[in-house]
């Protein structure tokens, strides 16, 4: 189990980078999608396919908390195919989360421009949980909210 740092952080949860990621939908409209390493542009499609499976599941209105703590910087074909794919989804996500590790300069530089090149104004990053959960659990019912608190805390 893991618990929060002093700052809203989490603590304890490192996935192996050497792993692309993982999507899971977590409850209702509450899709989990967290980040490794995506080194080549297959592995990006890869979870590209699985996103958009899960989008399709829950329909209009998904909420994605995605945490990329753990992500490596990518090569731009990799940028690219992931930006594409997160253009698709605006016609169907109310708003989206990423979850940062703050000295992680380069990747998070990345993915800012991946996410202007996306367009799409309800999608930001933090790099405290708490402020991730104020975000996207605002647009939450309450049964989604159940869902989306242990999402970032506990460990899959």
């Amino acid at each position: 189990m893991l618990g929060l740092g002093a700052n809203g952080e989490i603590a304890g949860h490192s996935p192996n980078r050497r792993e692309r990621g993982s999507v899971r939908i977590r409850g209702g409209r509450v899709l989990e999608v967290r980040l490794g390493r995506l080194v080549h542009v297959g592995e990006m499609q890869s979870l590209a396919t699985e996103i958009r499976a899960a989008l399709r599941d829950i329909g209009r209105g998904a909420v994605i908390a995605t945490d990329a703590r753990f992500a490596s910087p990518v090569l731009s074909e990799v940028g690219r195919v992931w930006s594409n794919t997160l253009r698709e989804a605006n016609a169907v996500i109310v708003c989206s989360a990423f979850l940062l590790d703050p000295s992680n300069t380069m990747f998070n530089l990345q993915l800012e421009r991946i996410l202007r090149c996306a367009g799409h104004p309800a999608r930001q990053c933090f790099t405290n949980l708490e402020e991730v959960h104020e975000w996207i659990g605002a647009v939450l019912s309450d049964a989604e909210q159940q869902a989306l608190y242990p999402l970032l805390a506990l460990d899959p």
